[in-house]
């Protein structure tokens, strides 16, 4: 990630974060924490996947099948629902 600011090469304008979309309470301590530290959130780009391993559909273990779907799934939902009530009151937005 520390590669992608220095691309960037403004760090006044990218921050990135590192957050355990799997875990409902990490998702809110982040909104939190970006809520304290910027008045206002012009985008939100959420990077997160996993994938699972390539072995035989009937080798997997239900618990790794519901880790991936959790995480792809369920933990990029939760994040947009987080941030969808910073962007309500705001006319014109993409998230």
């Amino acid at each position: 990630m520390s590669k992608t600011v220095k691309i960037e090469g403004n760090t006044n304008r990218l921050f990135i974060y590192k957050v355990d979309i799997s875990d409902k309470e990490s998702i809110y301590s982040f909104i939190e924490r970006v809520i304290n530290e910027h008045n206002k959130i012009e985008g939100v780009i959420n990077n997160a996947s996993i994938i699972q391993l390539f072995i035989h559909l009937n080798e997997l273990e239900m618990d790794g099948i519901d880790r991936v779907k959790n995480i792809n799934f369920y933990g990029i939902l939760y994040m947009v629902k987080a941030f969808c009530f910073i962007y309500k009151n705001v006319q014109e937005h993409t998230l």
